[in-house]
């Protein structure tokens, strides 16, 4: 997945809705005609490959076909039986077309053949039997048919035609749109073409996570609601009772009613770009986030629309520059993974802001404390600077190459409003840094008036023991829920070179000469080193600790 727009990452950690076109996202979007069920075979193909927005390009001495993914599949078929399309266009040039609308649910194209004029239609299966010349009774028949192959999952095309004498002004002008509409009737019913569009393979596990992580999907399409039902079914979409609506389902509904009843919805079919304008901004006014995939012109205002516009690599530029999420496999799988980045990214922003306010405020603590005693400052400025630029800089930096976390996609959705400091990030900044850092106060103040240290001495003591919590602890932050024993701690090698580096600057400035001299530090024994290298900071773990084990159990 290509992120368009910086701020898309984080908003895809908080998205709440998907709602996802079936063709291409939760398909292959790889369309072929299984059947064609024709009496008239030889005109039935002329319909798919005349009524067709396809092109044929060469590239590399072979031909191939580019185009819409129906519009591909019909076409293909008709160069299958061994015909050419530039012949027949020669033999019948196109002098008009009416493009696919979602509106309409057919495409046109208008060919002179001598002094007739040859209409050519595919379309949706309902929207062709009403301008064809068939009878009731065949009507009926054709309906129960196609009802049956969309109840298996195929994609139905009807295909018509009709043979008038060519009008005559056509010769000297372009027909309008208006013109060509009107011609569109009283058609010769050829038959049907059977598509089918196989499943995603990864799509059905993406579907499980997706929904494992609260995050509700609905899968929009154009197809009859028989054909969307089968394939949600094989996804596991509901589709029984308000699950299911069709675009004239929605058109009936007032924009209150649709916001009532879009929750329920798993499935919507024969939508268009309006329809899936109103679902978004039903859904909206409930306070999700909803991500919407698209891949065609019409998409763009849907696309815009959403929080999180998708597009699909293989759509149109217009909808991949009205995106903020472009798809490169296609996949309804990478819009997954995308979200689980997206609420990696904000956990680790998270976890970087509590380890760098907890050292903060340390550093208050310890000034303030000694302000108000009257004492030496327990921790001179350019301590301050070294723990801040050359100790806790690398580990806090680290994060951002933090691995997701195991069970991030089994949390509720981020809400938008969602504060980097929660309360429990900020339970862990105050109260524990109050307990803990008031403990080492009471140290310092102790070693200052019992010890007999010289104060470089002691300020060299909680130097090391303000800069080593946080390469210890930096390790219980991996996750502010889980506890550190059920925590990947070896999975980040950039954090693990940085708490490296981290001891080894400490060390060196406490006990080498050169860096003694250059920050007033001083070689400190055996076990006043041990406690402020390793028993204070796995104390102040320990209080981290029970601070997520509170939030957790709660």
């Amino acid at each position: 997945g290509l992120v368009m727009r910086l701020i898309a990452a984080e908003t895809l950690g908080a998205t709440s809705v998907i709602c996802a076109d079936k063709t291409g996202t939760l398909t292959y979007g790889q369309m072929k005609v299984e059947e064609l069920l024709s009496q008239k075979p030889e005109d039935a193909l002329l319909a798919m490959a005349l009524a067709n927005e396809a092109v044929i390009e060469e590239k590399d001495g072979q031909e191939h076909v580019r185009g819409e993914s129906t519009d591909k599949a019909k076409l293909e078929k008709f160069l299958e039986s061994g015909q050419s399309l530039a012949e027949t266009l020669t033999k019948m040039p196109r002098i008009g077309l009416i493009p696919f609308d979602a509106d309409r649910k057919f495409l046109a194209s208008f060919h002179r053949a001598q002094q007739n004029l040859n209409v050519y239609v595919t379309g949706a299966p309902e929207t062709i039997l009403e301008k064809s010349l068939l009878a009731s009774e065949q009507k009926i028949e054709i309906k129960k048919t196609y009802e049956n192959y969309a109840n298996r999952g195929f994609r139905l095309i009807a295909l018509a035609k009709s043979s008038i004498p060519l009008p005559k002004n056509w010769g000297s002008e372009k027909p309008k749109l208006d013109e060509l509409l009107i011609l569109v009737a009283d058609l010769e019913y050829l038959g049907l073409a059977a598509i089918r569009d196989p499943v995603r393979e990864d799509v059905k596990e993406a579907l499980k996570i997706t929904r494992t992580a609260g995050v509700k999907v609905i899968m929009i399409t154009g197809d009859h609601a028989l054909t969307a039902k089968a394939i949600g079914l094989e996804l596991g979409f509901g589709i029984s009772g308000d699950a299911v609506a069709t675009g004239q389902d929605i058109d009936r509904l007032s924009d209150s009613e649709l916001k009532s009843r879009v929750g329920r919805l798993e499935v919507v079919a024969r939508a268009t770009p309006v329809h899936k304008m109103r679902i978004i901004d039903a859904w909206q006014k409930l306070g999700a986030v909803v991500a919407m995939t698209g891949d065609g012109v019409n998409d763009a205002p849907a696309l815009k629309s959403a929080d999180i516009g998708v597009a699909v690599g293989t759509g149109t530029d217009v909808a991949k520059e009205a995106s903020d999420l472009i798809l490169l496999d296609d996949s309804f799988a990478t819009i997954t993974a995308a979200i689980a980045e997206g609420r990696t990214g904000f956990a680790n922003i998270r976890k970087a802001t509590v380890v760098v306010m907890s050292n903060a405020f340390t550093e208050i603590t310890l000034i303030t404390g000694s302000l108000v005693f009257g004492t030496p400052f327990p921790i001179t400025a350019i301590m301050i600077l070294w723990v801040n630029l050359a100790i806790d800089g690398l580990p806090v930096l680290s994060l951002a190459f933090e691995p997701t976390e195991n069970r991030i996609m089994q949390r509720p959705p981020l809400s938008p409003r969602e504060p980097i400091l929660d309360r429990q990030a900020k339970t862990i900044i105050f109260a524990v840094s109050i307990l803990s850092d008031l403990m080492l106060l009471g140290i310092f103040l102790y070693l200052l008036r019992y010890s007999g240290w010289e104060l470089l001495k002691i300020q060299s003591f909680v130097f090391v023991a303000t800069a080593t919590p946080t390469l210890i602890n930096i390790f219980a932050f991996k996750s502010l829920r889980e506890p550190i024993t059920r925590i990947r701690v070896f999975n980040n090698k950039v954090l693990l070179l940085a708490v490296a580096v981290g001891f080894g600057l400490i060390l060196s400035a406490v006990y080498l000469p050169a860096l003694n001299g250059f920050l007033k530090t001083r070689p400190l024994p055996f076990w006043p080193a041990m406690f402020s290298l390793l028993l204070f900071p796995l104390f102040k773990l320990c209080l981290v600790e029970l601070t997520k084990w509170r939030y957790r159990t709660r």
